[in-house]
């Protein structure tokens, strides 16, 4: 067996719990009185023995046992147990703290689990910390220590139990006493394998020795009411487990907020009906509506919820509109999207604790449901308020709170790359878009972004970005990366910096199409529409690029990008200064231009000489 020297002090600290031990047989006893009172080192016998003959020829369980147990100040004492082969256990070092120990039992054994509290009789595992220091003659004994693992187990299992046991107790510190007036004992059992818990299933109260066998597979919860209830005939014990939180909910399948998956009705089910408004109704807006319907609770606080089964309308031109009160005049709760295309509403929600909502359809003159080119709404109505919101956990705007899905997840606002080894890594973005860009070291990332005015496509417009080597990028709204196809779309590809040529061919119709070229730094190159030739762009802004353009600040069409004055510098009239512009009387005839004029003043909305300005002009 490894043995380990160990040196050390003795300092105070309390640690300890208290758990019942097992019975034990063949006991040898020393009852002499172990004599502390000198206060500060070895006490009095150093060591006390005990002779043990006709004990076990092969040691398996045992146990030690202080009787009458006194002390002042527990934590100075060290306390070690020397076999007679030399093997040697420290019972306790440093425990108790202050909390004087008056004539207290304690027994220490393996099979005992908690620390020591001297102050309190019982049985208790070996329990040191540490620190402990033994004088002559113990000084050159090597032990197990249970502060690094040592147990009775670990010292003397498999020794010959005959021969003279030694205890050794040193005090390490002055100012405190006490004394074992009752002796000390040894006890000696074979061991009686089992589990030792008696909340386990297979718990064996003969059982003097832990093997680890514990069974805990009959417990949980026996309540067949209960969300966690398993129906399982393995689990014989109620093990206070039972929840009935995580399954319940409502249970009506006509309800507003039914959950499928719960199990218990918890009385949340919301159902269509209102005394003073339908519980189910359809409509079918008409071109050139505006047609307002109010929906009113029942009774005061109960609020009022719809939810639209069914529904479209032509996106933009059309508007569908809730509004939180009586009339058209309260704040709007919910209304339909202003882009193109086809609105369809079905699955949304809306809900207000006011005592009304009203809801508006609007038609610009064509494509309405009457026309029979949208489909009709099917509204459900509730008197009553419910927790809306995105209830998809994978969605940007995920509500926890929200028990009934309103239709409003979206999932584009937190979308981006999340590679942070890509160059346009976003640490924001929580769900990955494909949109990665790997570009390689300095390098920049160049965004070309498209619109069109009419929502029609560019209709043959197309951006031409290239450099001396070639082309890095062709194309148009239509076939861009990321976009609808028809309003607005983008593009992004590498760039090193240096200088590049941009240009944009018009297409059919070139008023439509607007374009911006910038990098993922947020530096704007350019930003313009219809046709372009040859315009220089400096990515990274290296300034080694000749940009022909006015290069003059006051100028109209000022280009801060140009390096070169191409001659092309226009300005605003010569009175284009609000407050110096002509007066001109009525039926008087004038002759000049406003062209190029500007508010560069930002006098529009203000008056000057009593007249009020609402644009810009000469």
């Amino acid at each position: 067996m490894k043995k380990t020297y160990v040196f050390v002090l003795a300092l105070c600290c309390t640690l300890g719990v208290l758990l019942s031990g097992s019975a034990f047989g063949q006991t040898y006893t020393n009852g002499g009185v172990l004599d502390g009172s000198a206060a500060e080192g070895p006490w009095n016998p150093y060591p006390s023995t005990i002779d043990v003959v006709g004990g076990p020829a092969s040691i398996d369980v045992m146990t030690v046992t202080l009787d009458g147990f006194s002390h002042t100040w527990p934590s100075d004492l060290n306390v070690l147990l020397v076999a007679p082969n030399g093997d040697a256990l420290m019972l306790m070092a440093g425990q108790g703290g202050s909390t004087t120990a008056t004539s207290t039992t304690l027994t220490f054994g393996d099979g005992f689990a908690g620390a020591v509290v001297p102050s309190v009789s019982g049985n208790y595992a070996p329990t040191s910390n540490g620190f402990a220091s033994m004088p002559a003659p113990a000084d050159v004994i090597a032990y197990e220590d249970p502060a690094f693992g040592g147990s009775f187990n670990s010292a003397f299992v498999g020794d010959a139990a005959d021969g003279t046991w030694s205890l050794y107790i040193n005090d390490s510190f002055a100012g405190d006493g006490g004394d074992i007036t009752g002796g000390w004992s040894i006890t000696f059992a074979t061991a009686v394998q089992g589990c030792t818990d008696p909340i386990a299933c297979n718990y064996d109260a003969a059982a003097t020795f832990d093997d680890g066998t514990c069974d805990f597979s009959c417990l949980g919860c026996t309540d067949p009411l209960a969300c966690n209830y398993l129906n399982d005939p393995a689990i014989t014990t109620d093990d206070g487990s039972c929840e009935f939180l995580s399954c319940a909910g409502c249970t009506d399948a006509a309800a507003l907020n039914y959950d499928s998956t719960a199990t218990i009705d918890d009385g949340s089910c919301a159902i269509p009906g209102c005394t003073d408004a339908p519980s189910n109704f359809t409509y079918c807006y008409d071109d050139n509506s505006l047609v307002p319907i109010t929906l009113t609770e029942n009774n005061p606080g109960e609020g009022v919820t719809i939810f639209i089964n069914q529904g479209t309308i032509e996106g933009f031109w059309d508007v569908f509109t809730v509004y939180d009160g009586a009339d058209n005049t309260a704040a709007i709760l919910f209304q339909s999207s202003p882009d193109f295309g086809t609105d369809d509403l079905a699955g949304v929600a809306v809900s207000s604790t006011g005592a009304s909502i009203t809801l508006e359809w609007f038609g610009d003159g064509s494509n309405s449901c009457v026309a029979e080119t949208q489909q009709p709404f099917d509204i459900d109505v509730y008197c009553a308020t419910l927790a809306l919101g995105c209830t998809d956990a994978a969605a940007c705007n995920y509500d926890a709170a929200a028990l009934t899905d309103d239709g409003s997840c979206e999932y584009l606002s937190c979308a981006g790359c999340t590679d942070n080894a890509a160059t346009n890594y976003d640490a924001t973005a929580t769900i990955e878009d494909g949109s990665c860009i790997f570009c390689n070291p300095g390098d920049l990332i160049v965004i070309v972004d498209y619109e069109d005015s009419f929502g029609d496509g560019w209709n043959g417009a197309e951006v031409i970005f290239s450099d001396a080597l070639g082309i890095l990028l062709q194309n148009d709204l239509d076939n861009a990366a990321s976009g609808d196809g028809l309003t607005v779309g983008q593009d992004q590809f590498c760039a090193a910096p240096g200088c590049y040529q941009l240009d944009v061919i018009g297409g059919d119709w070139p008023g439509e199409i607007t374009y911006t070229v910038s990098d993922n730094l947020g530096t704007i190159y350019y930003e313009g529409g219809g046709a372009l030739s040859g315009e220089t762009i400096d990515v990274g802004a290296t300034g080694g690029c000749t940009v022909l353009g006015c290069t003059d600040p006051a100028a109209a069409n000022y280009n801060s990008q140009a390096t070169d004055d191409d001659g092309s510098c226009v300005f605003a009239p010569s009175n284009d200064l609000i407050c110096e512009a002509e007066a001109v009387a009525c039926g008087s005839v004038v002759t000049g231009s406003t062209i190029n004029a500007t508010d560069d003043q930002g006098l529009i909305g203000t008056a000057c000489s009593g007249n009020d300005f609402s644009t810009q002009g000469v």
